[in-house]
């Protein structure tokens, strides 16, 4: 029971973060999602930056990662919005910037991701 409680925890905050995030930087760009591709590459540099130190590097209650990693984390980022947003460029006509979308995402992501994991194992 203490687990699923930790995990909501990190969700609620990181839901909230998202919200933030997002809300803030769709108002400085309406025509593409750079809110969600901020939080999912950021989200995706962090996840393989604390994944390492929270398992590899440092000795921490297995907590710390239900709540970052799971809670947090899984909550913060966003693969089903990130989906739909690319739909409705596509919908909209939009071929290119649902195309930089889709792809950039994932290569950011990606690069984010080993990024994250990389500095972890040089701390």
């Amino acid at each position: 029971m203490v687990q699923i409680v930790v995990v909501g925890v990190g969700a609620a905050l990181g839901g909230i973060s998202r919200f933030l995030v997002t809300g803030t930087l769709g108002s400085v760009v309406s025509h593409w999602p750079l809110g969600t591709f901020t939080v999912n590459v950021t989200g995706s540099f962090a996840a393989g930056l604390l994944a390492v130190l929270l398992t590899e590097q440092w000795a921490v209650d297995p907590y710390w990662r239900l709540l970052v990693l799971i809670g947090f984390l899984g909550s913060f980022t966003t693969f089903s919005t990130y989906e739909l947003e690319t739909l409705r460029l596509l919908e909209a006509g939009s071929l290119m910037a649902a195309l930089a979308n889709w792809l950039g995402s994932a290569v950011a992501g990606l690069v984010g991701v080993w990024g994250g994991t990389v500095l972890g194992r040089m701390l």
